[in-house]
């Protein structure tokens, strides 16, 4: 299943090299069963059992080392990894940490409200936050819309709640404006799903495409911020749940989008 993240500072570094020295794909889904190398299973370890053992105290579920966790079958996750990495960055004070939660909420409003997929999980560590959200096979003019706009939601929710944005939504690789772009040039560019039908892929070389995305941007952030100011009191909802409990489940974000 393929998704989009949508990273917060700092989250990329940690996360994707203890990913890197695992041989993980850093975009595979959310559960996953890797093939540890004796090397790296002997460099990761007393880093992964610390972690195991402060993550058993908080969901009594994960084993505490890899080897016990495969010798019972139990599929080391994702999101112990992101716990791993989270364990040695600085802990988030707490006006980053509700910034956070408001950014992420806003992903999670804007793409209930468009219609998108539900939310597979939303999580904050130490090292910043995403949100899991399917991508379809296939996009229409409209569907691709969509997903750019719930991609600046999370821009969009710190400008109505917290009254700007900052730079997060930027940071790092596969970041939110990263993706963004990305998939409107491909509209613009590639697809057919503009008011061009030649495929022109080179984005940065042709100043009117550029200009042509930077409007489409533009009016999908505003239409994010259209819906949060709608929204406003559901987004809050889902952010002081998930600043309080930092990671919430599909069937948790589905009785919060609900209520």
């Amino acid at each position: 299943m393929s998704a989009f993240c949508s990273p917060c500072p700092l989250i990329t570094s940690p996360r994707l090299s203890l990913m890197h020295a695992l041989s993980m794909n850093p975009r595979a889904s959310a559960n996953f069963s890797p093939a540890f190398s004796p090397h790296s299973l002997e460099l990761l370890r007393p880093l992964l059992r610390s972690i195991a053992m402060w993550h058993r105290e908080r969901t009594r579920l994960v084993p505490l080392d890899p080897e016990v966790a495969r010798a019972q079958k139990y599929p080391l996750q994702q999101s112990h990894l992101e716990a791993a990495a989270s364990r040695v960055c600085p802990v988030l004070d707490e006006d980053l940490l509700w910034r956070i939660a408001v950014h992420e909420a806003g992903h999670i409003v804007v793409a209930h409200t468009l219609g998108l997929p539900p939310a597979e999980r939303a999580t904050i560590t130490n090292t910043g936050g995403f949100v899991d959200i399917p991508s379809p096979m296939l996009e229409s003019a409209q569907s691709a819309k969509n997903r750019i706009t719930a991609l600046l939601g999370g821009r969009a929710a710190e400008q109505v709640v917290l009254g700007e944005a900052l730079n997060g939504a930027g940071i790092g690789k596969n970041s939110d404006l990263e993706l963004a772009t990305q998939l409107a040039g491909q509209m613009i560019c590639e697809w057919g799903l503009g008011d061009q039908l030649r495929y022109t892929p080179n984005l940065a070389s042709n100043s009117e495409e550029t200009s042509k995305v930077e409007k489409l941007l533009k009016a999908e952030e505003q239409r994010a911020i259209d819906v949060l100011q709608t929204e406003q009191k559901r987004t809050l909802h889902i952010a002081r749940t998930l600043s309080k409990h930092r990671d919430v489940s599909k069937l948790t974000l589905k009785s919060l989008l609900d209520t």
